[in-house]
């Protein structure tokens, strides 16, 4: 079996909220709300692992204050996930769906990017990313990267699965991108 390794750069703890009615400047009571492990790399494990079940595992950065929560929903979704410790929290997004005007409102809550030292954790890292490639056949990168890690850490994560001759999917934007594509050239 084929085996995705799926690193997230900004896993978050993603908060689903629907209500009948969505109305600013009033209380609102919600009629479902769910917690998912998430990130862009962590919804494609998701996705992977529905399709082949244990084909992806996804390395993420988990702050230590609220990493408990995210490795427990990503259980709940059979998400294997290799968690690298950071200082501070997850990041915490809220998803608000409103039904009667068919709307959603992202509201997203970084760590605030001066507030810790990320050196030790980006290290971390790049370590378990390295062990981590050699027993894959893919590797998907998607999401954003936070403003506590290195500039240019995306670039240095595909060029590493490139020296590795491994399929690198790429699905970031930007400055990442453009310093990725002065390295390598992924196959997506």
């Amino acid at each position: 079996m084929p085996s995705v390794l799926c690193i997230c750069l900004s896993p978050t703890i993603q908060r689903t909220v629907t209500f009948d009615y969505l109305h600013i400047n009033s209380v609102n009571r919600c009629r479902q709300y769910r917690q998912d492990a998430s990130g862009k790399a962590v919804n494609s494990a998701r996705v992977l692992n529905q399709l082949e079940p244990g084909c992806a595992t996804a390395v993420c950065p988990l702050g230590k204050t609220n990493a408990a929560l995210f490795m427990e929903l990503a259980e709940q979704d059979k998400i294997a996930v290799i968690p690298v410790e950071t200082p501070g929290s997850t990041r915490e997004c809220w998803t608000l769906l409103d039904r009667a005007q068919g709307t959603t409102t992202e509201l997203v809550a970084d760590e605030p990017a001066d507030k810790y030292d990320f050196s030790d954790a980006q290290a971390e890292m790049l370590a378990e990313i390295e062990t981590n490639i050699e027993k894959c056949d893919a590797v998907l990168m998607a999401g954003s990267c936070p403003k506590y890690f290195s500039d240019g850490l995306p670039a240095v994560i595909a060029k590493m699965a490139s020296d590795r001759r491994k399929f690198l999917l790429a699905d970031y934007c930007g400055e990442n991108l453009q310093k990725t594509l002065a390295l390598c050239t992924p196959a997506v």
